[in-house]
């Protein structure tokens, strides 16, 4: 079979699992034209009738999606966010070891996308070896379960690493060769056992250096945060790890996170002082250490952070004055402290 055929069994195989189309998007995948111009369908210019391109995002499609999809070969982008897809991710998608895709998001960055669908089962165990040159991952939205694949570590081209609200378990593997990671998220899972030592995968991250945002929250993570969180990227602007497990006091390195505005780690059990490091994130926007067993008093060099907006100190064991300085800060919108 030629290989034209097989692109063109593939996508009547997707079409066939589609069980909801309300805007009738695939009623052009029939015989009176050809494959290639059928709606979403792009071919390619060096290899003109093969699929490179499937972009079936946003258009409320409901149904699976079949392992035939794993045919097409020469697949580059693949673009199905916010659809209703249901049922596993079929393994064959590790077929496609062309896939790179582009986004049609701003930042317009190769990735596979499935957020805001409803995929569940488990993540292929080597979905990172056969899709190498991802730069963005997104599962957000779905019914994953089961444990992060170790092999992902070898999507080394990856800068977008999106595996929020899912139902994974277990420990986050080793990720230290994902130099150009820019997002990590991952809250909202059942990541981590609620012991010492679940964080220690963030010491592999401060290899990299392009990090902008990590979201560890909602999750199982016990024990203390790392002092090697020093090394994370100065380009980090966003770290929440809000209702977790974690004890222990706040670490003074975090001063070192000088460009970082909205550091939000409250519903956790971290005790001790507010360290005055904090003064130093002269960009903090967002500052939230609520519903934690702090206890001390309010360091007055808060009042040096310019920017901040929003302050939630409340829920804690703090004791003594509101600093004067704090209520100067020129932008502070809503501050509490009971």
């Amino acid at each position: 079979m030629g290989g034209n055929e097989t692109d063109r069994l593939a996508l009547l195989a997707i079409k066939a699992q589609i069980k909801q189309d309300p805007h009738n998007v695939t009623s052009s995948w029939n015989e009176s034209i050809h494959f290639c111009f059928w709606h979403g369908v792009s071919c390619g210019r060096r290899h003109r009738q093969r699929v490179t391109r499937l972009d079936l995002q946003s258009q409320k499609l409901a149904g699976s999606l079949p392992q035939h999809i794993g045919n097409l070969s020469f697949l580059r982008e693949l673009e199905l966010q916010n659809n209703s897809f249901s049922h596993e991710i079929p393994p064959e998608i590790g077929n496609l070891r062309r896939l790179q895709g582009r986004s049609l998001l701003p930042w317009g960055k190769p990735f596979v996308s499935r957020g805001k669908n409803q995929i569940q089962g488990s993540l292929p165990s080597d979905l990172g070896k056969t899709l190498p040159n991802l730069q963005v991952l997104n599962i957000a939205g779905n019914k994953f379960f089961g444990s992060l694949p170790p092999s992902l570590s070898n999507a080394t081209s990856l800068q977008q690493f999106q595996f929020q609200d899912n139902k994974l378990t277990g420990q986050v593997p080793d990720f230290r060769k994902l130099h150009d990671l820019e997002i990590f998220n991952i809250q909202r899972n059942h990541l981590g056992s609620g012991t010492d030592g679940d964080l220690s995968f963030v010491s592999d991250l401060t290899n990299a250096t392009e990090l902008n945002q990590l979201m560890l929250s909602e999750n199982n993570f016990g024990g203390t945060l790392p002092t090697s969180i020093s090394n994370l990227s100065t380009k980090l602007e966003m770290f929440w790890f809000f209702r977790n497990q974690l004890h222990g006091s706040i670490p003074t390195e975090l001063g070192n996170l000088v460009n970082l505005k909205s550091l939000v780690m409250w519903g956790n059990s971290l005790t001790g002082n507010i360290p005055t490091e904090i003064q130093k994130l002269s960009s903090l926007v967002e500052l939230d250490i609520s519903m934690n067993a702090l206890s001390g008093s309010i360091p007055s060099s808060l009042g040096n952070l310019t920017k901040l907006y929003n302050l939630f100190l409340e829920g804690n064991n703090l004791e003594g004055v509101i600093p004067f300085k704090l209520g100067e800060l020129p932008a502070a919108d809503i501050i509490g402290f009971i």
